[in-house]
């Protein structure tokens, strides 16, 4: 459940009785209609979700949601876990199977990836569409090793569409008597390929085919030690990077994160890269606990996004700690710019103009911010004080 959206009692919510139509416009509507500000519009969505009355409308706010941290925040987990609750509540729709399917075949979760498109088989009802679902989760079977479970299931496929040549090939060949499927460890053969071809890219597509099985087994120091050799002949293998990180984070080896994110974000499309980078600053905060390596990430994504509101409330902290007052006085004004609630507004101008004074030595400056907080909230205490 998406828990980090809201609390709420989803045991009692109805399903949708019929399927939705889930739509590419629904997941990529943040990329062009809420500014930048995409962390920041999370609450809003969290406080809507807990009021809409209607089961509709929360698959709706959590589409939205599961589209902001996908496409604008790099956070892959939080949204599957927003795509499973809109499943929950639409067991049907097609937006929230489309996003988990690529997430979880990005990710190699066999383990949910096959569950997930059986599941999706039950909802269709053209019979060719669902042996064609079918046909997908047996070949995913074969590609990590499992010929069985890929027979059981080309067997179903077959059973709901006989027509299907492709299937029926498939089948007979798995159980033709003169040519009995033989059912070597597919990682030998990968091998034996990597033996032949010195074509990169021939290379990278059968490192990460090695990777996905040993992925599969819990091998995962091998899968992490062959995704770096993919990402050493090309480091535009995006998947690649997020699967480290994942690992890396999962694992506690921060430095070895911290230098995956660093070339994760050199080679991002547009859209990501600011998320991507403060993820980096927020490694380099935390856990390595290296201030100065944080200042210039936060400072990388702020190049790339200006009004980012994490990375420029993140900017007047550190900036604080280090005694870069400008810096902070800057980051203060720029979030002041930012917030039109009056009571919050009105904080960060004072402190802004606490900065002013003490720090910096500019009382008009001071006064300026002083005035405007009061403009924004006429009763705050601490600006008619220092007035």
């Amino acid at each position: 459940m998406a828990a980090h959206l809201m609390s709420y009692p989803w045991e009692e919510v109805p399903r949708v009785k019929s399927p939705t139509d889930g739509t590419a416009a629904a997941l990529s509507l943040p990329l062009n209609a809420l500014g930048t500000n995409w962390r920041g519009h999370l609450p809003t969505l969290g406080r809507q979700l807990q009021a809409a009355t209607d089961t509709a409308r929360r698959v709706e706010l959590l589409l939205e949601a599961g589209a902001i941290y996908r496409n604008c925040l790099n956070d892959w987990d939080r949204a599957a876990e927003t795509f499973e609750t809109v499943l929950v509540l639409d067991p049907a729709n097609v937006a929230a199977f489309e996003a988990l399917e690529s997430i979880y075949r990005l990710g190699w979760e066999t383990d949910k990836l096959a569950p997930l498109l059986i599941d999706r088989a039950t909802h269709v009802r053209d019979e060719a569409e669902q042996a064609k679902l079918l046909l997908r989760v047996a070949e995913m079977y074969l590609q990590v090793g499992e010929a069985q479970r890929a027979a059981i299931t080309l067997e179903t496929a077959h059973q709901i569409n006989p027509r299907d040549d492709c299937i029926a090939a498939r089948l007979a060949r798995l159980k033709a008597p003169s040519e009995p499927y033989v059912a070597t460890d597919p990682l030998e053969q990968l091998d034996a390929e990597m033996e032949r071809t010195d074509q990169a890219a021939r290379r990278v597509r059968t490192l990460e085919s090695m990777a996905a099985i040993h992925h599969h087994r819990g091998q995962l120091d091998k899968m992490a030690e062959l995704l770096e050799k993919v990402l050493a002949l090309d480091s535009r293998r995006l998947p690649c990077h997020r699967r480290l990180e994942r690992y890396y984070r999962q694992g506690g080896e921060y430095k070895r994160l911290a230098r995956v994110l660093k070339r994760h974000g050199a080679v991002a499309p547009p859209e990501e890269r600011a998320a991507v980078h403060e993820q980096l600053a927020q490694v380099y905060t935390g856990p390595l606990s290296d201030p100065e390596r944080g200042r210039k990430a936060y400072r990388t994504v702020l190049s790339l996004q200006s009004d980012h509101c994490e990375a420029l409330r993140a900017m007047v902290e550190l900036s604080s700690e280090r005694g870069k007052w400008r810096g902070a006085a800057r980051a203060l004004e720029a979030l002041a710019g930012r917030d039109d609630s009056p009571g919050p507004k009105a904080e960060l101008l004072y402190r802004l103009a606490v900065i002013q004074l003490d720090k910096l030595r500019n009382s008009k400056a001071a006064e300026e911010a002083l005035m405007r907080a009061l403009e924004a909230a006429p009763n705050h205490s601490g600006s008619l004080e220092r007035l």
